[in-house]
């Protein structure tokens, strides 16, 4: 069992990689991206064209729009958007299947914005669709937009491309976030970062240790 996993930084996998050190029975390498999508899909995409596994799983904090979530709480995301992807028309936003524009075909299917893991549903914690975007939500109107446009779970910076990815390469792949914040007016002082980085990676040990496979 050969797994990857993904991480924008270090702070939210440093340590998982310190407990894995240890376990000498268990192949996990780790791919610190960087911020965005445009890192993620470079780094990964580059990283994958020339290694292969068996599972790669993406991990990390993310905002919630549902207040329903605790914060620190760890889901499951089983389905990404690119929530900047398109064009405005005066007031209305048009996505890529408005455009007339396919963004990728994978299996004979079309994508446009949104991604749907084909693996998903490997655990009993809440799945989640996410909203990805290059700027977090911290103002009302924003906000408001956002939530009505897509009525998303999740917001990150990094989770529709980490699943475009990782889809073109063939390989399994699942995504954990913890929520380490709500979607609201920006207040840094509300948010639990270390809280949910901790949550997240213990979760993910314990599914590792617990021969986490995912079933093609």
């Amino acid at each position: 069992m050969k797994i990857l996993i993904v991480c924008a930084t270090e702070m939210e996998c440093a340590w998982l990689r310190e407990q894995l050190k240890y376990q000498a029975n268990k192949e996990v390498n780790f791919l610190i991206t960087g911020v965005g999508t445009v890192n993620t899909a470079y780094h990964l995409g580059k990283h994958l064209t020339h290694n292969q596994y068996d599972n790669i799983i993406n991990i990390g904090i993310a905002g919630s729009f549902d207040r329903e979530f605790e914060l620190g709480e760890v889901v499951e995301v089983r389905e990404e958007t690119f929530g900047e992807l398109g064009a405005e028309d005066r007031d209305k936003f048009l996505d890529l299947r408005e455009l007339g524009f396919i963004n990728f075909k994978h299996n004979s299917i079309d994508y446009y914005n949104t991604i749907e893991n084909p693996y998903a549903k490997i655990s009993k914690l809440r799945g989640v669709k996410g909203l990805t975007v290059n700027a977090i939500s911290g103002n009302l109107e924003t906000i408001k937009v956002r939530q009505g446009r897509w009525q998303k779970d999740i917001e990150t910076m990094e989770g529709v491309a980490f699943f475009q990815a990782s889809l073109l390469s063939g390989m399994p792949f699942c995504s954990f976030r913890a929520i380490s914040n709500y979607v609201e007016l920006r207040n840094r002082l509300n948010w639990k970062v270390e809280l949910g980085v901790r949550n997240v990676q213990e979760f993910v040990l314990e599914l590792i240790n617990n021969q986490f496979i995912i079933n093609v």
